[in-house]
Order: C-alpha cells, then structure tokens, then sequence
C-alpha cells in the first residue's frame, strides 16, 4: 500500500480502470508527479467498488458509424504496437473485424461513409461470398430470426420473404482491427505507469474536496491525497458519490453476455480463422432494436479461463434495462441468481445465437453467462470536461471505450494538464464539441471540489 506523499502531487487521477490508467501513464511518461486511485481488484463491494475491464475479450476497429469514436479508436490503435513491446505484455490479437448487417441498409451505408470520410479500406461481401469465405459461421438473417412468415419468426426452413445480408469487413492484417484483452491491457498500462512513476493508492475514493488550494480526495481508508489537480475516470458509479461538483446525465443499463466453449484443439480447426463480428439486422437505422431482437456481437474463440476456448456473444438495446440507482447497479454485480423477466430472455436468446452462430459446431464443453454496466450519455459519446483548472472528468463511455481508452486518457489528461484552449482535441478528426458534457436536472453537489462549473 503506497504511503501518503508529503508533497502534493501534479495529478490525482479517480478511478483505476482503463481510461483512468491510460491517463495516469501518459501524464507520468510527460514527467508529471502523478498518483492513481483505486482498487486492484475488479469488485469491492464492501466499498462499492465494480468495474468491466476483468475480461478477455472485446472488440477493437477502425470502421464506426460515429467518426469521432472511429478517431478515438485509430488513435489507440496506433499506439498498442509500443504499449505491448514496452510493457511486454500482450493484449492485441489482430483477426479483423466485420460489420454485417442488411445489404443496402442503413447500419452497412452508416459504415461506409464514415470509412470513406477516413480514406479506411474496407472489403465489401455479399451474402454468397460470406459463406465463401467463412464457411463455418452463421451470417445472414437466420442468426438473429431477423425475419418473419406469418408474423411469427420461421425456422432455418421455413417460407418467406428473407432479407439479404452483406458485410464490410476490416483486416486485421492492414488495421489491426481484431480482438483486445482488457484485464491486459489494464496490466500494461499500470505496468508503464509504475515505470514512469505512478504512485496507486489501493482504496476507493469516498470525495473530492478543497484543501488549502489543493484537491483532496478522500479513500476509503481514511487518507487522504492531496495534488494541484484532479481527474475522475469512474465512468459508471460516478455519480453514486461526491466526486463532482454536478451530477452527470447518465443512464446505467444491464449488459449481458454468454459464452460457449468447446475444446481449445476444436476451437482451433474449426474457427480458427474467425473474426470479430458485430451484427445489426432488422430495418430500423443502425440496427437499433424496435420490435425484435436485431443487433448482437460475437467474439472468436478465446481463453476466458472456465475451461477450453470460448466465443462470446451480447447484445444491443434490445435486452438492456435501466438500472435507477447505487443499489440496483450493486445488485445487478453481486447476485447472479437474481433477475427479471427481461434479463432471463437475454440470456436464454443468446445461448440460442451462441449455437446459431457456427455451423455444425463441434461439441460444446461448457456455457457461461456474465454481466456489466453500461453508462450511457445522450451525445452516444464520453464527456471530457473541465469543471475549472483544477477538477475535471472522462465518464460515459456508452460501452466503447476498451478499444478507445488510451487515447480518452490521453486527451483527458491533455485537457488538464496542457495548456490547450476548450475543444482543441488535437486534430481536426474531433469537433470541438465532441465530448460536450449534459447536466442531471439536480442541484449542484455540496462540499465537492470545484468552485466553478
């Protein structure tokens, strides 16, 4: 446990996780004298800490239908090559990402023209060249029973109208569009924030407040660290304690997840060549789920450490509910055996696209479910804000960030420690008002930090 510095530091970043990390490490590597807080370990619930990153696998890529989450993304990208070499540790696979969805609608146009704004190389597929190409994989409309004979979903025999599916598909090889750890790459960043000096405080942090021209932020311990400025990167549980002056508008939803795992030498012949997949059928614009389930992802076969090799599958807004407070966030982490109407029709759904998904699948060796927390923003984007010099934040991901999070943390410590005008997100790819943050329709917060918002 780091002993409390009798000299303040530069920065105190809130908040352990990947964008927080990232932040602390870029600020240290430009010579600041920086502390991190948070804990080790992914849920605290005796002090009300959770986060998403204890996973192996999510999605990273170049193509968006958003070209300021696109920017993000290339940005990181960029850099994972230099983070893996210099930590020595690896969090990349590169297997390519493809976006697929109803050919000529609007998920797959949405794509092509924020690749095309981009000068992003993408192939573009048909139906018949998808199962050319993967033979072994599910992607056309039977995956999601994306249509209907009668008003009722058909079988994989059944009559009727059947849209056509097309893909836009990014190499991994060019891009290194494919697949991130972010349990590693969490470790990689904490590795190269140790070197150049991070100092992490293994506690939660309780407040933010003024201390003798200093920020103090007060753990769960009882300490207290002092710096001239400070950073919060909570993302989910932000406003759940006084860490802002204001609350932020976000909207927590449930996330589920299910993984099918098959024997790691199975996995290996038949998906060996499998890439990140993210599916947005149905008609309405980008695959946002009306009236059916219409929108998923699926993730090659990786070591999830429950046994063999496993391919993940989740979901988009179909499934997602709001939770309305802390304890309903906590419960959502801490009893799996619990759950509504909506969450059990999730996890039943997408056992079924899990099996759906491989054609003539070897013998599955086990199945697992997992959850997380979505914080949600009404810009679909974080906020990055500067609350006056000495306070600021990066929360609201909306469930991007993995890819993303080294250069939110770049930015956002950028934004508190350079000095950089407001908006000026180095480069044109990012408007100025790309990260824009909206207020809770709440009073201000008394007893936190910042004296201005």
């Amino acid at each position: 446990m780091a002993a409390l510095s009798d000299a303040p530091y530069d920065l105190v970043v809130v908040g352990r996780g990947l964008v927080g990390s990232a932040a602390a490490r870029h600020a240290a590597e430009a010579g600041h004298r920086v502390a991190i807080v948070g804990p080790t370990e992914r849920s605290q619930p005796d002090v009300g800490v959770y986060g998403c990153h204890n996973d192996e696998g999510r999605i990273t890529r170049r193509l968006d239908v958003d070209p300021t989450w696109a920017a993000l993304a290339s940005r990181s990208m960029d850099r994972y090559a230099d983070i893996e070499a210099r930590s020595g540790i690896r969090f990349h696979d590169a297997v390519g990402c493809l976006a697929v969805g109803r050919a000529g609608g609007p998920y797959l146009s949405a794509v092509a023209a924020t690749a095309e704004s981009r000068r992003l190389e993408l192939e573009a597929l048909d139906e018949d060249q998808l199962r050319a190409k993967w033979p072994r994989l599910r992607l056309d409309c039977t995956l999601l029973q994306d249509f209907k004979v009668d008003g009722a979903p058909a079988s994989d025999e059944g009559e009727g109208p059947r849209p056509r599916y097309a893909a836009l598909f990014e190499s991994g090889a060019k891009t290194g569009a494919g697949v991130v750890s972010p349990r590693r790459l969490l470790l990689a960043q904490a590795a190269l924030g140790a070197k150049a000096g991070v100092v992490h405080y293994d506690a939660a942090a309780e407040a933010t407040a003024r201390e003798d021209g200093l920020v103090a932020v007060r753990l769960s311990d009882g300490r207290a660290v002092k710096a001239e400025k400070c950073l919060v990167c909570t993302n989910a549980f932000t406003n759940f304690k006084p860490l802002l002056p204001r609350r932020v508008a976000l909207e927590l939803t449930t996330q589920t997840v299910r993984r099918r795992a098959f024997a790691t030498d199975d996995a290996a012949a038949a998906l060996g060549d499998m890439p990140a997949i993210i599916v947005k059928g149905g008609a309405a614009p980008y695959g946002t789920a009306s009236a059916q389930f219409d929108s998923c992802y699926v993730l090659p076969p990786l070591d999830y450490g429950d046994g063999g090799l496993s391919i993940k599958v989740g979901h988009g807004a179909f499934f997602e509910r709001a939770l309305k407070d802390r304890e309903a966030a906590a419960k959502w982490y801490e009893d799996r055996y619990v759950e509504e109407r909506l969450d059990s029709f999730a996890r039943c759904e997408l056992a079924l696209v899990a099996k759906r998904a491989v054609r003539d699948a070897p013998a599955a060796v086990g199945d697992a479910t997992d959850r997380c927390v979505i914080p949600k923003t009404p810009t679909s984007r974080p906020y990055v804000h500067k609350f006056d010099e000495a306070l600021g934040c990066c929360v609201g991901c909306n469930g991007y960030a993995a890819k993303s999070s080294d250069e939110l943390g770049r930015l956002a410590q950028r934004m508190m420690l350079g000095d950089v005008p407001p908006g000026d997100w180095d480069g044109a790819d990012i408007p100025a008002d790309a990260f824009d943050v909206v207020f809770a329709d709440e009073p201000p917060v008394a007893g936190v930090a910042a004296l201005a918002v």
